[in-house]
């Protein structure tokens, strides 16, 4: 039980970073086209 606990928790850690990184890159690239400087930077 313990183990399969962690592996869930781990698993949703995970998850929730994976989210997070979606998130940013989202933000980044709605965010890109109101910025003159970001096409130019890419």
């Amino acid at each position: 039980m313990i183990h399969v606990s962690v592996s869930f928790r781990s698993e949703d850690g995970a998850a929730f970073r994976v989210g997070a990184a979606r998130a940013t890159q989202r933000a980044i690239l709605t965010c890109a086209p109101t910025r003159p400087n970001a096409g130019p930077s890419i």
